[in-house]
């Protein structure tokens, strides 16, 4: 029910570097959503087909704390 964040250093060269050891950064995060859009059929969910430089992402995280859910929402695009 936790969000961590891991990084590591950036290369070019495979095996990447390990990430470092991850820190929480949310809490009570009970469902993760990704979806793309698509310019015909709209928000559709993200499943195995490659989907190169779509128009839009969004990430939305439902979060169950004492008071009943959250939901926080992040459009991205475009990302060409």
């Amino acid at each position: 029910n936790t969000l961590y964040r891991a990084a590591a250093d950036s290369s070019n060269l495979y095996p990447l570097p390990a990430p470092d050891e991850g820190i929480a950064v949310l809490d009570h995060v009970v469902e993760t959503k990704i979806r793309v859009w698509r310019t015909v059929g709209g928000w559709q969910p993200l499943d195995s087909h490659k989907e190169d430089n779509p128009d839009g992402l969004e990430i939305v995280l439902t979060l169950h704390p004492r008071n009943g859910d959250e939901r926080y929402r992040k459009v991205l695009g475009p990302l060409n």
